[in-house]
């Protein structure tokens, strides 16, 4: 089982990187970066860090799950996921675990 979560894991991740995912979320953080490299005031700049962090780590995530929406039921992938020998917790996991690893990518950027 860990084999192929691991397989399904790794699958989703360059999904991510095919539908461009990614490549979003790193120019999120690079915005995010320029933001608050221009707050010359410590105490505006102590308020802002934990509210970026959170807002980056939910709303990013969020807007991540429904773009995979919407590029899997572009290319019909539930069709080909409804005929594959994989349990549909082991997909579900699948995701989980790849969208938490490119949600803390994108957060420790």
């Amino acid at each position: 089982m860990k084999n192929r979560l691991l397989i399904l894991t790794k699958g989703e991740l360059q999904r991510l990187t095919k539908y461009n995912v990614t490549t979003i979320s790193f120019v999120v953080a690079v915005v995010w970066f320029l933001l608050l490299f221009f707050i010359d005031d410590i105490d505006i700049f102590s308020s802002m860090l934990p509210f970026i962090v959170i807002v980056d780590a939910t709303m990013l995530a969020v807007i991540f799950i429904g773009a995979i929406m919407f590029f899997e039921k572009t290319e019909s992938t539930i069709s080909s996921m409804l005929v594959t020998p994989v349990k549909n917790s082991d997909l579900i996991l699948s995701k989980a675990i790849s969208n938490t690893i490119h949600t803390t990518m994108s957060t420790l950027l």
